[in-house]
């Protein structure tokens, strides 16, 4: 099985790149892969005046059920009215989000659809985000789209898995994965998924391992 931190140590490896290549579907994640600077939870609490600490941790309590589509932004920031007394305005999910495209990885989305090859994205995100990035037009690099918020399911589940690959009718032996998350690698990698954990390490970059599975791909746009 192929997976970024573990088989390649900093060189290009031939091989590699040809396993890589020969999967037929390909599902990337969004947020910290195909685009950059995601984050929202600082600037929201900075300019509310909301406690950090307090803000993120009750958060953290909500992340998964606005991704799961549970709950509608609305009924969280009543929620965040009654527990911290600030009235928030506008929909702040979608004001304080500012993301920028990742050259490296839109390029290898490019070159893999040049070659014929299925394209997915496997995404985590919340109602607000995912309009944007339509409208922005980062949901057009894929030929299907499965944003957990719109599904009611999200990573690492199986079931979200399985969905994409029943939707796709492909077998998880031909599919390839992209996340930057080792939870949703190792749900991925249990299915018999081949995988990228697109991070830094301190044997090598992201974009590094990027490179060693895909060579010149993620130089042709």
């Amino acid at each position: 099985m192929i997976r970024g931190r573990d088989n390649f140590a900093g060189h290009h490896d031939p091989a590699g790149e040809l396993s890589a290549y020969g999967h037929k579907l390909f599902i990337f994640d969004m947020g910290n892969v195909v685009i950059k600077n995601i984050h929202v939870l600082e600037p929201i609490a900075e300019n509310f005046g909301l406690p950090k600490q307090d803000f993120f941790e009750d958060y953290r309590n909500y992340n998964y059920p606005l991704m799961d589509g549970t709950i509608s932004t609305h009924q969280y920031w009543e929620h965040v009215h009654k527990k911290f007394g600030v009235a928030v305005k506008g929909e702040p999910f979608g004001d304080y989000f500012f993301p920028e495209g990742n050259p490296p990885m839109i390029a290898l989305l490019k070159h893999l659809r040049s070659l014929g090859k299925r394209i997915a994205c496997g995404s985590n995100t919340i109602a607000p985000h995912w309009d944007l990035l339509k409208e922005w037009g980062y949901t057009g690099y894929f030929d299907a789209l499965y944003p957990s918020h719109i599904l009611g399911l999200s990573k690492p589940s199986n079931q979200y898995f399985r969905f994409i690959l029943d939707q796709e009718k492909y077998a998880p032996e031909e599919t390839f994965f992209i996340d930057d998350y080792p939870e949703n690698i190792e749900a991925a990698e249990k299915l018999g998924i081949s995988t990228l954990y697109y991070v830094d390490d301190p044997d090598q970059t992201a974009d590094e391992k990027l490179k060693a599975l895909f060579g010149d791909g993620i130089g042709k746009g």
